[in-house]
C-alpha cells in the first residue's frame, strides 16, 4: 500500500475513531448520568430535559453510530481487499461483531422506543420505555468487551478467524446471542443499575477473554 492509501485509510480510521468517542460518550453519558438523574428529578424539571435536551442528544447519538457503523464497514473491507478473510483475526471480528450488534440495537429498539417515549411516534409509551432501557443497559453491557477487543486486535496476538477451532466460534457466538436475546425480549436482572450492568460488562469480558484462549 503507498503511502497516500496509508494515509486515506488512517483518515478513515480516524473518522471512526472520532465517531466512536461521540456514540460511547452518548451511551455512558444516557446510563450514568441521564437515567440517574432523570430518576430523582422533579416533574417540570424532568419534562423541561426531555423537550430541550433529548431531541439534541438523540441526534448526536443516532448520527455518531452511523458515522461509527459506516466508516468501521470500510475498515473491515479494506482489511479484506488486502489479504480476505484471513486478515481478520480473531479479536477484531469479536470488536465487530459486538459492534454490529450495539448498532443494529439503536437503530431497530433504540430510537424507535425513544420516539415514542418522547411523544414524536404512537406507542404504548410504558412499554417502549421498558424495551429501551433494557436496550440500553444490553448495548452498555457489550460496550466493556466490544473496546477491549477492539483495541486488542492491533495491540495482543490474536490467531486468524480461519484459524480459529469452530467450538470457540459456536461458544462464544451462543454467549452473545443469548444475552443479546435476553436484550430483546428478557429481563434487566443484575441490568437493572448503571453499576450493575457496569459490573456485568466487566465481567463478559474477561469470560470473553477466557473463552478466546482456552478453548
Amino acid at each position: 500500500m503507498g503511502n497516500g492509501a496509508a494515509v486515506y485509510e488512517y483518515l478513515v480510521r480516524w473518522a471512526h475513531y472520532a465517531g466512536g468517542v461521540m456514540w460511547l460518550g452518548s451511551l455512558f453519558y444516557l446510563n450514568f448520568i441521564q437515567s440517574e438523574y432523570l430518576r430523582v428529578a422533579t416533574p417540570d424539571a424532568r419534562a423541561d430535559n426531555v423537550r430541550k435536551l433529548m431531541p439534541n442528544l438523540l441526534l448526536w447519538f443516532r448520527y455518531s453510530s452511523l458515522l461509527t457503523f459506516f466508516t468501521g464497514c470500510v475498515v473491515l473491507a479494506i482489511r479484506w481487499g488486502n489479504a480476505g478473510l484471513a486478515g481478520w483475526n480473531l479479536y477484531m471480528s469479536l470488536g465487530s461483531l459486538l459492534g454490529i450488534i450495539l448498532f443494529i440495537n439503536i437503530w431497530a429498539v433504540t430510537i424507535p422506543c425513544w420516539q415514542i417515549s418522547l411523544g414524536r411516534a404512537s406507542g404504548d409509551s410504558a412499554r417502549a420505555s421498558a424495551r429501551l432501557n433494557l436496550a440500553a443497559r444490553t448495548n452498555l453491557l457489550f460496550s466493556g468487551p466490544m473496546l477491549f477487543f477492539m483495541g486488542a486486535s492491533s495491540h495482543l496476538p490474536s490467531p486468524s478467524i480461519v484459524d480459529v477451532d469452530v467450538s470457540t466460534i459456536v461458544s462464544l457466538g451462543f454467549l452473545v446471542g443469548l444475552l443479546e436475546l435476553n436484550g430483546l425480549v428478557g429481563r434487566l436482572g443484575p441490568l437493572a443499575s448503571p453499576g450493575g450492568a457496569a459490573a456485568c460488562s466487566i465481567a463478559l469480558t474477561f469470560v470473553m477473554v477466557l473463552l478466546s484462549n482456552t478453548l
